[in-house]
């Protein structure tokens, strides 16, 4: 029982610090396609509304957008997008602060 820790902190340490080597690295790729979830209070939500993480709209009001990623910058996300009635594609700025998670096909 004694020896139990180390062996586990041997075993562990190595894939703790493994993590850290690229925690600078974006995830999330320029100019591959990708959805944008948003922080729900961003778009006017209360805090006792139960909405699932993945849900896409709500009431006929979108809670996602998705298209392209232009740029990544310390604190916007630039997509390029095609919006519905649109013939030409539209760069939309989404504020990093405002944004819940963001989905990418990792098969791009």
């Amino acid at each position: 029982m004694k020896h139990t820790f180390p062996l586990v902190a041997a075993i562990l340490c190595p894939l703790l610090f493994s993590a850290c080597d690229n925690a600078d690295q974006p995830l999330i790729a320029e100019g591959k396609t990708c959805t944008i979830y948003f922080r729900r209070d961003a778009l006017g939500f209360s805090a006792n509304e139960i909405v699932s993480p993945m849900t896409a709209g709500i009431n006929d009001g979108n809670m996602t957008i998705g298209g392209r990623i232009k740029k990544i910058g310390p604190e916007w996300i630039t997509i390029e997008t095609m919006r519905d009635g649109l013939t030409i594609p539209e760069d939309v700025a989404v504020p990093k602060s405002v944004i819940l998670f963001i989905t990418q096909q990792t098969g791009q």
